[in-house]
């Protein structure tokens, strides 16, 4: 059930590849976003990465597996080494979150406390791609608050927020719908497409769901923008 206090922000955009030091090179490059920083969780369970901020106060985070047999090892292998790989939403009740997901038969694969906020994460072969709602009820805080100078956004960034992901599957009026559901969120006149604060999801007909297309915000002085940065996502880009 949607109420009048939930809500969702796309904070996290995250994509899982196989070669993260051409990767984070090639982003960093592109966009002029500075040095970025790592999740310090991640070792946990396996896994690097490597986070940048916007301007906007979202996010573009590389992973990657540290054991190339796990299960994302295996998934980045079969896409051919890259693909859109999760979403961080920041929600104010991630516990309705997982209720919903259950009354639904949607799979919770994580939930627990996580840098003292819990979140719940959805398992992506009944999400399309896998979600995760992170617990933390203030929209002005999130995880990466105070953690230093290169967590701080590039005030010579090329990009300052993200627009929108666009993301293809068999069927995007189902798949929007359950993500509305899942999120407790009411749907707009195109339920295929989902708003998170500002930045959108957008589900399109299409078969390979870890393709994705990217939609960043192009700076005042960005200049020219290449849309083909990493190999298996585009990036689009619009002006302010």
């Amino acid at each position: 059930m949607t109420t009048s206090d939930t809500w969702a922000r796309l904070r996290q955009v995250i994509v899982a590849t196989n070669e993260i030091d051409a990767d984070t090179k090639a982003l960093r490059s592109a966009f002029r976003l500075g040095e970025g920083f790592h999740d310090p969780e991640l070792a946990e369970v396996a896994m690097a990465d490597h986070t940048f901020t916007l301007p906007d106060l979202s996010y573009l985070q590389l992973v990657t597996s540290l054991d190339p047999t796990d299960a994302l090892g295996r998934w980045t292998a079969r896409i051919g080494g890259r693909g859109g790989y999760a979403l961080s939403i920041q929600h104010p009740d991630p516990a309705g979150v997982k209720a919903r997901a259950q009354e639904l038969g949607v799979r919770v694969i994580f939930d627990r406390e996580v840098l003292g906020h819990p979140i719940v994460q959805l398992h992506p072969k009944d999400t399309v791609i896998l979600l995760e709602a992170d617990g933390i009820a203030d929209p002005d805080v999130w995880f990466w608050d105070g953690m230093g100078e290169q967590s701080q956004p590039s005030p010579d960034a090329s990009v300052d927020a993200v627009v929108a992901v666009q993301v293809p599957v068999a069927d995007p009026r189902r798949m929007g719908e359950l993500w509305h559901t899942l999120l407790g969120l009411t749907p707009g006149a195109d339920p295929a497409v989902v708003d998170m604060g500002g930045p959108r999801l957008r589900f399109v007909t299409g078969e390979d769901s870890h393709h994705w297309t990217i939609t960043l915000r192009r700076a005042e002085d960005a200049g020219e923008l290449r849309p083909d940065v990493i190999p298996g996502i585009t990036f689009e880009f619009v002006d302010a």
